[in-house]
């Protein structure tokens, strides 16, 4: 099933892997214009792209063959091929497992847990304003806070 699972609008590096595929997107897109290509040529290329060494590119993960395109490919590579979905999922596995144990872990302030009825200071717009923890969410490290104006 789908899992949906939110970030704070106000911190956009919570969601860091989204905002790093968007700024390849951006770059590529970018770097294509000025080549005087257009943003059909630039999408082809960012789904032509193989993702790593183990996994194939987007276009053949969705339809089992590589796109046209201004790049050459053998005729071999044209023709449809299955990508058994059980290899992507290891690889997706390994690579996240991977990343989890490379990334240091973090001892500051923001892996703090928070409880309710503590006081607090929350940025609102670009002030930060006193307030304290009314209760906590579901979801992680979110929480409700009452402002000292009142508002929640």
């Amino acid at each position: 099933g789908i899992a949906q699972v939110t970030s704070s609008p106000e911190f956009a590096q919570s969601n860091g892997l989204v905002e790093r595929h968007i700024q390849t997107v951006k770059k590529t897109i970018l770097k294509m214009f000025a080549d005087g290509k257009s943003l059909w040529e630039a999408l082809s290329a960012i789904r032509s792209t193989p993702i790593s060494g183990v996994l194939p590119s987007p276009s053949v993960l969705l339809q089992g063959r590589n796109f046209r395109g201004n790049l050459p490919f053998l005729p071999s590579e044209l023709t449809p091929r299955l990508v058994p979905a059980s290899a992507v999922t290891s690889e997706l596995c390994r690579r996240q497992a991977k990343a989890v144990f490379d990334t240091p872990r973090r001892t500051d302030a923001r892996s703090s847990v928070l409880h309710v009825g503590q006081r607090v200071r929350t940025l609102v717009g670009k002030k930060w304003r006193p307030g304290a923890v009314q209760s906590v969410c579901k979801e992680p490290h979110s929480y409700f806070i009452r402002l000292s104006d009142g508002r929640l």
